[in-house]
């Protein structure tokens, strides 16, 4: 048994002679059902790779945090006399701190004096040579007066001794 089926592509219509319409039927029936759960086995992975993107990025923003940002925080801490997120903002706004990414797209902190890239060693001396009156401000001071008692240093000694013999006093003339 021989029909001929007229086949509609969209831009051109074809007329074919099939020997079995339904088999051919069957295997439409059957190929469009695999289609299907192809599009649905394809929508769930799409939305598998969405979840597992938004927790690498979750997990990369934490590790980002957690190596980059803290350590400099860390060290904005130890130099700075308020807290640091002034001193952090301050320094970005003056572009003397800048946040650029590397090879692998971290961020990292790059240093800036008077438009050059600098390489500080000691942070807080990086800083006190800045001659600027608002970052001035921001600085702690370091080794002055004023400071206040350390934690080592106390009113009384430490180990108490006793006071050094002293000669008796004389009431008289010599």
């Amino acid at each position: 048994m021989t029909e001929k089926l007229t086949l509609d592509t969209g831009t051109e219509t074809q007329e074919i002679e099939v020997k079995n319409p339904a088999a051919l039927i069957a295997k439409n029936k059957e190929l469009l059902t695999k289609l299907k759960q192809s599009q649905d086995d394809i929508a769930s992975a799409q939305v598998a790779l969405q979840a597992a993107q938004t927790e690498s990025a979750s997990w990369r923003k934490q590790w980002h945090d957690l190596s980059v940002i803290a350590p400099l925080d860390a060290a904005l801490e130890d130099a700075c006399v308020g807290p640091t997120k002034y001193l952090r903002a301050e320094l970005l706004e003056r572009e003397i701190l800048k946040l650029e990414p590397d090879a692998q797209g971290t961020e990292r902190p790059a240093w800036y004096l008077n438009g050059e890239r600098a390489t500080p060693v000691d942070l807080h001396k990086f800083l006190c040579d800045i001659a600027d009156p608002v970052l001035s401000k921001m600085i702690r001071a370091k080794n002055t007066s004023g400071s206040g008692a350390g934690s080592s240093s106390g009113f009384a000694p430490k180990t108490p001794t006793a006071p050094a013999p002293v000669a008796p006093p004389s009431f008289g003339l010599r």
